[in-house]
């Protein structure tokens, strides 16, 4: 099996390489599958649901269309604020005008102008990675971000990436907590089916 640090390297290669064009079609073609399982879930809770996601940044899968979409259908939008120990924090979006851009170059809100929201609270995350499998592992940067900011109450998982970030099983360590569904521009993955 590949090694995290040989995968991480040779997608964001490919990641890199990607042009405009495709990664605002990969997004359109994927906004019908992440609204179906907004939908979904929506039903089985009977209410409204609080949806973190992110803002995309450079060439990952991007979700500005995904973001206007939560709000439309009248969910909540959060998003992530992350610090220089990369702890996460939880901000329920409420303007642009609450957005800064982080020395990284990410778009991300201000908690101080922001209402925080506890992970136990969150019904779905749309998650970023760089890398995925079939079972719902996940190759993100490295900084284990988002396996620290989950609480016992696991929210609905749905990572959003490129079909060719799709792997058939990579490198998992017994701390990672995997998504329960992957959605690309081709397809959505249950990754409780085996």
């Amino acid at each position: 099996m590949l090694n995290k640090h040989y995968i991480r390297s040779e997608i964001i290669k490919m990641r890199n390489n990607l042009n405009e064009i495709i990664i605002r079609s990969s997004e359109g073609l994927a906004l019908p599958r992440i609204k179906s399982l907004i939908n979904h879930y929506e039903k089985i809770y009977g209410r409204k649901l609080t949806i973190m996601s992110y803002m995309s940044y450079k060439n990952e899968f991007s979700t500005l269309r995904i973001n206007d979409l939560i709000r439309d259908l009248g969910h909540t939008l959060v998003l992530p604020f992350t610090d220089d120990d990369f702890v996460i924090t939880a901000c329920r979006y409420n303007s642009e005008e609450n957005m800064r851009v982080s020395p990284l170059g990410i778009k991300e809100p201000v908690p101080a102008l922001c209402e925080t929201v506890s992970p136990e609270n969150i019904d779905i995350i749309i998650m970023p990675g760089v890398a995925f499998d079939v079972n719902g592992n996940r190759i993100g940067f490295g900084k284990g971000c988002y396996d620290r900011f989950l609480s016992d109450k696991k929210p609905v998982l749905i990572a959003a990436a490129f079909d060719f970030q799709i792997f058939e099983n990579i490198p998992a360590e017994p701390f990672d907590i995997p998504c329960d569904y992957i959605v690309t521009e081709i397809r959505t993955i249950d990754c409780s089916v085996k």
